[in-house]
């Protein structure tokens, strides 16, 4: 695979959940071999892109990032719109000049580097073309219905908005509020699986 340059677009990955379904720290929890969260950062890793702030409320999953090299914020607020406003202010604070953000969840182990090249390739074609407001996401295809889900990209003129989400919120409000920006890639369903609970990590083992 060859890697594209990506460098417009920053990435933020969600690592703020308290997994309360789960039980303890979802993404710390080992999937062949490595912490859940791995998995997602190694995906963005080989895809190419290397802009990336992780945003969580684990001291713990710090830990891990710092080993990594990886930056991350770590906050005790309370909201999901929070963790969004966070990641959207660190880039915004950056200085880069910013075509796209990405917001991706770290619970997606299954998520190919190649289905992310898409989606950003995609967008970044589109843009070009018209820069305005864009969303664009990943969805999957079940029974003929198209069923939309995460990762989420966002263009530079939605950025304000996603500081000022409602409570508790994440960027898919946007996409309740501007259907007719929304573009979808599609991706294998398998891929847009999250984990929730621990029979979710082991059924994604399952061969």
């Amino acid at each position: 695979m060859h890697a594209k340059d990506y460098s417009q677009i920053g990435v933020v990955v969600m690592a703020s959940g308290l997994s309360k379904r789960f039980g303890s720290n979802k993404l710390l929890a080992e999937l062949w071999g490595r912490p859940l969260l791995e998995h997602s950062l190694l995906a963005l890793k080989q895809a190419g892109l290397s802009k990336i702030i992780v945003v969580t409320r684990s001291p713990s999953l710090r830990e891990l990032l710092d080993k990594h090299g990886l930056k991350s914020i770590l906050h005790s607020l309370p909201y999901q719109s929070d963790t969004v406003a966070l990641g959207v202010q660190y880039w915004l604070e950056s200085g880069l000049e910013l075509k796209g953000l990405l917001f991706l969840a770290g619970d997606q182990p299954l998520l190919q580097p190649a289905t992310l090249q898409r989606l950003c390739s995609s967008f970044l074609a589109s843009y070009e073309v018209e820069p305005r407001a864009h969303i664009f996401r990943l969805a999957k295809l079940v029974k003929g219905e198209l069923i939309p889900g995460n990762p989420v990209l966002f263009s530079p003129e939605l950025f304000p908005e996603l500081l000022q989400l409602p409570q508790d919120k994440g960027g898919s409000a946007l996409c309740k509020k501007y259907p007719q920006l929304v573009q979808t890639v599609l991706a294998e369903p398998q891929e847009l699986l999250d984990v929730d609970t621990k029979e979710d990590l082991e059924e994604i083992q399952l061969p």
